[in-house]
Formats: C-alpha cells, structure tokens, sequence
C-alpha cells in the first residue's frame, strides 16, 4: 500500500501556519495561489489548503478577546478603554464574492471619486498609549466583521424588494456599529478586569447618529464628528410637579458649532495633543452639557471645537 503524501497528512493549524509565512513572502498580489506557490507547493493538490478557507474554523471572539485581555493588562487600572471605529474596504477582483460590489476609493482625490469592487468590513481598534499624557498610542484591533450590503433586486418583484428592504435595514453600519459597541461593552463587563472600566468609542460622522447615540451601553461614552450648524439646546428648566402642560425636553438654542467658534464671548483654552510626531498646543472651546436632537432628551453631550 502507498503511503500518504506528506501534505495529506498536513494538520490544519501547521496548513495554515504555513500559508502565512507564503502570504508574507510571496511577490505580486497576495492571493491564495500566492502564497501557495510561494511555499513551493504550486506542483502539489491545492484542494485542503482551499478548503481551509472555504469554512470558518477561528472562533475570532476567541481571539480577539485574548487580545483584548492583553491590552488591559497594558493600560493602568483607571484608564478608560479607548477604541477608534470605522469601515473598511477590502479590495476584491472576483464578481461572485459573497458581498463584494461597487464602492467609493477612499484614496481617489476629491474632485475626481474613483470606484473599486470590494467587500466592506468594520473594525474596532483599541489605542494603547506609549506614555505618559500626551503621548503616540498604538492601534491594536480588537473586533473585525464582514459588513457587506445587501444586493439589490434587478427585476421589480415586490417579494424581493420588501426582502431587499428588511436586509438593508438589519445591514444597516451604523446598527452594525451599535451592535459591536454593545458586545464590547458586554466582553469588558465579563472580564474582571474590565467590569467597571469605562469605554470611550470614537468615529467618525457616519456613525454620529441617532441609531448609535440611542443605543449605547452604560459606561460608555461616544466621541464624533457633527456638522458646524448641528442645532443644539441647552438642558430644560427644573419641571415643577404642580405645573400643568406638556413636559419640556429641551431648553433654549444653543449656540452651533461654527457660531461658537466665532463668538468671542466664549474663552479659547489652551491644551495638549500629540499629533505628526510631536506635542502640539491647539486651542479649543467646550461648552456643555447640550441636548441634541438626534440622541435624544436623556443624552447629555459634550461640544468641543
């Protein structure tokens, strides 16, 4: 009886070991026949090592919660847990990739938007500081899903598009986001080392939205971006039992962004930041708290410019 090659025999993990030292090494694109030829395997059945990609075999809750014990055991005790949120692009050729379609080139230059077939991903990166006070801090991810959008129906079957309708909704990234934000906030919660460590989460404006500010866990706060004429209020006056009428939620305008930043009432204070290599002194104003329409009565915000 022959015996079975060398590569049958092959366990997963030392597969898969293997084909990331090829993808590291290997010269053009990488790609699976990359870094299959790269090991010097391109004469040899292809099939298990395809297969080992064809299914999902890594827990990444597992993984990334390793990771995410880690950090913790690098940031002091009181420190808050920062994370920066945001998607991602992942470039892709093939045009039967579950998830793959036409999006916008982040690298294409404003006046000319470029499209590139890709999958879209979200990743939540925590930031681990290399000093003290205003320091460089180093991202590590901490949380990666596929968040592709739904395809859209070609022929108009009402079938299909109230199906069409319902994924774009439970696709939606900014639930997706809320989503991870919560099962962050609940992975902290589990470990003792995280129970009562507050989460800071930033991102961008895509994401500074009431699906997101409404439904953030406790001890939890949300830093973003909002436009320069946003309409904020300030907090109502103290509601008095005995009064009647309806429940005031919200008190006077406040001032937007952009009209505080010119309001030379208002104080600019001096702070640090580290930013391009160096500590820098910018200037800011504060103001809060505010109310804000889109997070709702009960979230107090804090406006920074």
């Amino acid at each position: 009886m022959r015996a079975a090659p060398a590569f049958g025999r092959e366990r997963a993990w030392a597969r898969a070991y293997r084909l990331a030292q090829g993808s590291l090494v290997c010269m053009g694109r990488h790609t699976l026949t990359g870094a299959v030829c790269a090991t010097g395997r391109q004469f040899e059945d292809w099939s298990a090592d395809y297969r080992l990609f064809s299914k999902e075999r890594f827990d990444l809750d597992g993984i990334f919660g390793t990771i995410r014990r880690d950090i913790l055991d690098m940031i002091d005790q009181d420190a808050p847990l920062v994370a920066a949120m945001d998607d991602t692009g992942l470039k892709k050729t093939g045009t039967k990739i579950p998830g793959v379609a036409y999006r916008r080139d982040p690298m294409s230059p404003p006046f000319r938007p470029n499209f590139i077939r890709a999958v879209r991903a979200l990743q939540i990166s925590a930031c681990v500081p290399m000093g003290e006070g205003a320091s460089p801090a180093k991202t590590v991810p901490i949380d990666f899903i596929n968040a592709p959008t739904p395809k859209k129906p070609r022929k108009p079957d009402e079938e299909k598009i109230r199906e069409y309708n319902a994924a774009k909704k439970q696709l939606n990234l900014s639930r997706q986001g809320f989503l991870r934000i919560a099962k962050l906030r609940e992975s902290l919660d589990a470990d003792p080392k995280g129970k009562d460590r507050p989460l800071w989460i930033t991102a961008d404006g895509s994401f500074t939205n009431g699906t997101v500010l409404k439904n953030l866990p406790e001890r939890t706060t949300f830093i973003g971006r909002i436009r320069s004429d946003a309409k904020l209020f300030l907090p109502p006056p103290p509601h008095r039992s005995n009064k009647r009428g309806r429940k005031i939620w919200y008190g006077e305008r406040a001032l937007a962004p952009e009209q505080l930043q010119n309001d030379p009432s208002v104080p600019w204070e001096r702070v640090k930041v580290f930013a391009a290599g160096k500590t820098h002194e910018t200037k800011i104003k504060t103001v809060g708290p505010l109310l804000w329409r889109k997070a709702g009565p009960n979230l107090p915000i804090r406006l920074i410019v």
